[in-house]
């Protein structure tokens, strides 16, 4: 929730960035069933979870992850290696 706090603070339209982490937070609700809210950073900055609770921070949009580069990837299952692999996200 931080990544969208901050990323509808700097108000930017062509934002890009890098996501340090072995794994790659694109989880939603409907896809994670321990409830671990930390996994879903990703998928909130894209709009696609947690609508009520992002629609509570001024200033959100949406972004797109075409100018997000994944660094240190590495602690993901197959379906979620599959799924960045059919984003064609960037994994240094």
């Amino acid at each position: 929730m931080a990544t969208v706090g901050v990323a509808a603070g700097l108000g930017l339209e062509d934002l890009s960035f890098v996501c340090f982490d072995a794994h790659d937070d694109l989880e939603t609700p409907s896809t994670n069933t321990n409830g671990y809210f930390d996994a879903m950073g990703m998928s909130m900055l894209k709009g696609e979870s947690w609508h009520n609770l992002i629609a509570t921070v001024p200033g959100f949009k949406p972004l797109s992850l075409d100018c997000l580069v994944y660094c240190g990837l590495r602690d993901i299952s197959d379906e979620s290696r599959q799924k960045v692999k059919d984003m064609k996200l960037d994994v240094v």
